[in-house]
């Protein structure tokens, strides 16, 4: 297990500002399910931002700055990074609890369902990034890859050019790929070496999560 960055100074956090911000998360994911919402925005965004393919997104990110006026939302974000670092940092050792590790399975389990009906089990997932090896939180993408495989699923961590993909699906080094956790930052994956996962994303060849919809949006 690759050693974490992890702080050991703590920083106090009133119950009136976590409840200010859990409520405005709420509020947010209401926001996006709203029809009106949708089409009001729909003209500004991409064709793969106005695709909703059904699952709702993990590992969304609300970042906010704590101040004397009340917590202030500064950034809502799609490949929010620091999930494992605040899970790590929550208990003593390096292995996340059983009981965490199913609920974190039961999140990319929930995504599968609502993207594909529950036509079959879901088996592997690849979580993406741009040179993920250069990234400084390769680390926790490895957490992932650690908890997951635990709880029985197939994970593996990938580049973009090292995905294989044809009108059947994606692979990556002949391994069929179900769903990918993305956490490269073109959020509408507009970069010409995603442009055959993009085409495969909105012929839903594949599941994407967090995906560029919720991010348009």
């Amino acid at each position: 297990m690759q050693r974490l960055p992890i702080s050991s100074l703590r920083v106090p956090l009133a119950k009136g500002d976590l409840q200010q911000m859990m409520g405005l998360v709420r509020l947010s994911a209401k926001l996006l399910q709203n029809p009106a919402y949708r089409q009001f925005v729909a003209g500004d965004l991409p064709e793969s931002a106005r695709f909703v393919p059904g699952n709702a997104g993990v590992m969304m990110g609300y970042d906010f700055h704590l101040t004397s006026a009340g917590p202030r939302l500064i950034e809502v974000n799609t490949n929010a990074g620091g999930s494992a670092l605040s899970l790590r940092a929550c208990q003593d050792g390096p292995n996340l609890t059983p009981s965490l590790r199913r609920r974190l399975r039961r999140m990319f389990l929930r995504e599968w369902l609502d993207f594909n009906a529950g036509q079959r089990p879901l088996q592997s997932i690849v979580i993406l990034d741009e040179k993920p090896l250069q990234q400084a939180l390769y680390p926790e993408m490895k957490c992932f890859v650690d908890w997951l495989t635990a709880e029985g699923l197939k994970v593996k961590i990938a580049d973009p050019s090292e995905l294989e993909i044809d009108d059947q699906g994606v692979r990556l080094a002949g391994m069929q790929v179900d769903l990918i956790y993305n956490r490269h930052c073109d959020f509408y994956l507009e970069d010409p070496v995603l442009a055959a996962m993009r085409n495969a994303y909105l012929e839903r060849r594949f599941c994407l999560t967090p995906y560029p919809f919720v991010y348009g949006h």
